[in-house]
Order: C-alpha cells, then structure tokens, then sequence
C-alpha cells in the first residue's frame, strides 16, 4: 500500500501555494463561488481511482501488575477502508464571433466559462452530501448515505435525531476535516482541483442540427473523492423539521448541536471541525448569535466575514443540504 499523504488542506490553502496562473484563477473562481467546497480539506489519495486507509478500531489497554504477576500480550485492531473517487468532466464552446468582437478577449472567454466552474463546484458539493452511487449514479459516497440512520447500522451512535418525522427534514453536519479523519482526495497520478484544457478554435454543431459554427472549446475535468478515514470525526443531525417553528427555536437547536458535538471523542475535536446547515437554519442561528441568546453560539470572523460560530467551530451555509429530506 502506498504511504498516505500529509498535505492535507482546505481549497483556500491551496489558492495560496499555487503559482499564479490560469489553474490558480480556476480554483479562486470555485473557492470564492463556494465558500461551503473552500472549506473541504483536500489531499492526494494513493490509488489512481481511490484510496485505501486503515483504521485503527481497538487500543491495547496494558497490564496492572503487582510484583509477582505475569503480563499477558495485546494487539491494536484495524479495518481497511477503500473510498472511490470519480472523475467529472464536460466540454464549453464558446462562439468565435462573440469573443473576437469583445474588447478583452481572454476577459470574454473567463466569464462565460466562469460558470461552468460554478456549476462542476456545485456539482461536487452536491455530493459531498448526498452521494449516492446507488440511486443518483455518483461517483463517490456523500455523507447522507454514510451516516443514513439514527437507529442502526454502522455509523448510527454519530447520528442524532431531531424527532421530526414526515418529509419536510433537514440536517445539521458536524466534520472534522484532517489528517486520519475526513477529507475530499484526488487519484494518485491526477491533478489536485479542478483541470482545464484549452483546445482552441475549431467548427462545432451547438445544437445537434448539422449547421456549424467555429467556437473556442476547453474540456473540463475534476477527479474527486470523499474519504472517512475514522467515522468518529463527524456527527449528523438529522430529522430536524424546517416547517416547525418549535423545532428551530435557538434552545432546541443549541442543543441538539451540543448532542452532536460529543458524539466526536475529544482527541478529535480540533480547530478542522466545521458546522453545515442550509440557510433556513443559519438564519436562526445568525440571529440567536446576534442577540446572545445561546452561549455556544457567537459571531466570529471566518475567510473575512461575520458568521455565527458555535462552540468555536464556524456554521457554513450550503445550499445542498435541503428542507424535503425524510426522517431516517
């Protein structure tokens, strides 16, 4: 097995180390577009479609003795664990006429394929949360279908239900991003973060009609992967009703929050963990954190705005975790 890699950082982090070059541009774009991707801890995987970790289950625990007594031998247990990544691409063609008329040509291409990059980082957040190989033909496992029940399964003691039932749920993340804890991977051989490629000028059929027209094209790609390399560094809040106004007062949520939060043993509760909500219940949150209603909660600066913070860790607003999921 390949040695794991310790670069472990977030898509800001990486903004910084890079050159400044058009890959650099790319990746500002997507960071700034997405502040909820710009936090995700990125590393290299060590596989070229995956990567394989081992976790560690059980810790020898020793012997007491007294003089006289024998020590008998112990061993730590562990569980090999393999995350795919898959790889997303597309192709943009931009019409020849309309960027030679423009007058800042490179200008003209950056701000159409501008959204093509907003919309592959959405895509990636996407699932992030909700991957499901299964159901939605992703190609990586998000974090609803690993933390998918409060009742049973393999990861079910880091899931705390909110009570709601019915289909109007929504959820409250806790992760912590790190080494040996959870992070998004590219394939060993792959470039980190999302790759373009120019391919220049040539005739192209935009609407499937047999008529042509000479357009700038770039082919787009971005092999991405989720790895949990110890379950224990996220907690899921789940079955929190959006359309009950009891159920997103700032006392229950506050502790429901703190229910979540010791669900992560201590020695991996650290300055990587990070809150996702949608913006139904960071509202709330923003609002209680102004008004000092909870103690946990506070409004700190995070990437150079106020945000509400709760029990030091910042609470991001993702669009992709929704009000219509149904009670697990």
């Amino acid at each position: 097995m390949a040695t794991l890699a310790t670069d472990v950082l977030t898509f800001d982090e990486r903004v910084k180390r890079m050159d400044k070059n058009g890959t650099r541009t790319i990746i500002e774009i997507a960071a700034k577009s997405n502040r909820s991707l710009a936090s995700m801890m990125v590393k290299s995987g060590n596989e070229t479609n995956g990567n394989t970790s081992v976790s560690r289950k059980t810790y020898p625990s020793g012997t007491w003795t007294s003089m006289t007594e024998g020590v008998g031998s112990e061993r730590s247990t562990t569980e090999e664990i393999w995350d795919a990544s898959g790889t997303l691409e597309i192709f943009s063609h931009i019409p020849k006429r309309y960027v030679d008329g423009a007058p800042d040509k490179r200008a003209a291409r950056m701000q159409e394929e501008a959204a093509f990059i907003i919309g592959l980082s959405e895509e990636v957040e996407d699932t992030v949360f909700s991957g499901d190989r299964a159901t939605n033909h992703k190609e990586f496992t998000g974090l609803k279908q690993r933390y998918n029940s409060s009742t049973s399964g393999d990861n079910f003691g880091q899931v705390v239900s909110g009570g709601g039932t019915g289909a109007t749920m929504t959820d409250i993340f806790y992760v912590g991003w790190g080494e040996r804890q959870c992070s998004l991977f590219f394939g060993k051989n792959h470039m980190g973060g999302l790759q373009t490629h120019d391919l220049g000028v040539d005739k192209v059929d935009l609407d499937g009609n047999g008529k042509h027209i000479m357009a700038y094209s770039t082919h787009y790609e971005w092999n991405v992967g989720l790895m949990v390399e110890d379950y224990r560094s996220i907690a899921r809040i789940a079955n929190i009703d959006a359309t009950d106004s009891t159920t997103l007062t700032a006392a229950n949520i506050d502790e429901l929050m703190i229910d979540a939060y010791y669900r992560i043993p201590s020695k991996l509760q650290g300055p990587g963990g990070k809150w996702y909500c949608n913006r139904t219940v960071a509202a709330q949150l923003h609002k209680d954190a102004r008004n000092n209603t909870q103690m946990n909660l506070s409004l700190d600066t995070w990437e150079g705005k106020q945000i509400p913070h709760f029990l030091g860790s910042p609470i991001i607003q993702t669009d992709f975790l929704t009000n219509t999921n149904s009670n697990i």
